[in-house]
């Protein structure tokens, strides 16, 4: 069993002995307060609970599909996906300008990126 899961499994256990969110607006909740305490920990540079926050975070967002029905490893890997072709549209971009990306601002990442986002948007919708 994966950790993917073994999370969905206790969650549906916890679920079916009635220890679950009402709905997924509840689980929104607990994710941003997982979110606030992982800034906490982070402003704090309590590095020793970095693994724990994260860990909270992660098993958050895995209950958040359950309840959306979502298969979560299929969407991480959708994201992924997502992710690397549009790194990949970065590159080339960087690339395509005689310069590494290591010369580039993170403001100008930022363009490049955003610039990515809508051609996949234009090639997805033409």
């Amino acid at each position: 069993m994966d950790v993917i899961e073994k999370a969905l499994a206790i969650q549906r256990e916890a679920s079916a002995k009635g220890l679950d969110w009402q709905d997924a607006f509840g689980v929104l909740k607990k994710l941003r307060e997982e979110l606030d305490e992982l800034e906490q920990v982070l402003r704090s540079r309590a590095e020793e609970s970095y693994n724990e926050e994260v860990g909270d975070l992660l098993f958050s967002a895995v209950n958040l599909a359950r309840m959306l029905a979502v298969d979560p490893e299929q969407a991480l890997r959708d994201a992924i996906d997502k992710f690397d072709r549009r790194f990949r549209e970065v590159l080339a971009s960087i690339k395509g300008s005689g310069r590494k990306p290591e010369h580039i601002s993170v403001e100008e990442l930022d363009v490049l990126w955003e610039a990515a986002k809508k051609a996949e948007a234009s090639q997805s919708s033409g």
